[in-house]
């Protein structure tokens, strides 16, 4: 997502949390929570709508996942706490701030990376299934037009795992530390 569309949704969730606000007082501005900065994170369009979604905070420090729609200018949360619990192993890395999420291409599920496996965790029931289970670490994981198959790097190499089954087909053998294939 381009910097100014990113600008643009900023400004306009500020100028929204300010006309539904207490009175606008320099008082306020300092002491009130009414004026902080909200932080967002994990901002993605969803596919086929008018609609993004992001992950927050709430005043406990909890991280939920919201969604926004554009058309209305509505914001609706979509999973809570106790929904992204499986999100609590994740951990900082140098490339990206983990969790991060995909949502899949029929826009009723996201896929999340956690304690190094991949879960899809369906919006509409709330529950997480777990694709991956050992201990070797899957990145960069992309899901495919038809929801069907998810291809990741893992061990340095190239894989596809077929969801239906959970059986993972590794592509390439010539992966090290310093090529990536």
């Amino acid at each position: 997502m381009s910097f100014s569309k990113v600008a643009t949704i900023s400004l306009a969730l500020f100028i929204h949390s300010v006309l539904n606000s207490a009175e606008l007082t320099i008082e306020n501005i300092f002491t009130s929570d009414d004026f902080k900065v909200k932080t967002l994170s994990g901002l993605q369009w969803l596919p086929d709508r008018n609609a993004f979604s992001y992950i927050e905070k709430n005043k406990a420090g909890e991280r939920e996942l919201w969604l926004w729609d554009a058309d209305n200018n509505q914001k609706q949360k979509l999973l809570g706490k106790d929904d992204l619990a499986i999100l609590e192993g994740a951990k900082t890395e140098k490339r990206f701030t983990l969790p991060t999420y995909k949502w899949l291409p029929n826009g009723k599920q996201i896929l999340v990376p956690s304690q190094n496996d991949l879960f899809v965790i369906d919006i509409e029931s709330k529950k997480a299934e777990r694709l991956t289970n050992d201990d070797k670490k899957e990145r960069d994981a992309t899901v495919s037009p038809d929801c069907k198959k998810i291809a990741y790097i893992k061990n340095d190499n190239l894989v596809v795992l077929d969801i239906a089954t959970k059986t993972e087909t590794q592509l390439t053998t010539e992966g090290s530390k310093n090529i990536l294939v």
